[in-house]
């Protein structure tokens, strides 16, 4: 569910260059600007036992790449935006995180998110 979400929210900024879990192998090097997100749930128990995976909070670890800096930060930005209206309703989580890949000459930033499918 949450995976349709953040897909759906982030494929129009990088043209579909949007993956689960890792950038696709290519045989020379990946298209860039690119986000990739990793995605991990929680089910807290309540006095009823435990809901399904849809209700599961969330946690989305997306990378965001790009060949020069100010291209990921503004990129960075539009993720920002795009993420802030999610139905579920979602938070950045924690700090963001930059740094430069000098095997794919790009950088990158990672941002936390947590989702509350749980949340109306």
């Amino acid at each position: 569910m949450i995976a349709g979400v953040v897909y759906t929210a982030l494929r129009g900024l990088v043209n579909d260059r949007c993956y689960p879990s890792r950038f696709p192998q290519e045989e020379e090097r990946p298209t860039w600007p690119a986000i990739r997100y990793t995605l991990s749930g929680n089910n807290e128990p309540t006095i009823c036992g435990t809901d399904t995976k849809a209700t599961d909070d969330t946690r989305a670890v997306i990378d965001v790449v790009a060949v020069t800096h100010g291209a990921m930060l503004a990129l960075v930005d539009q993720v920002i935006v795009a993420l802030q209206s999610t139905d579920p309703p979602c938070y950045r989580d924690g700090e963001s995180i930059e740094t430069f890949n000098p095997d794919t000459k790009t950088h990158r930033c990672i941002l936390q998110y947590q989702f509350f499918a749980s949340s109306p």
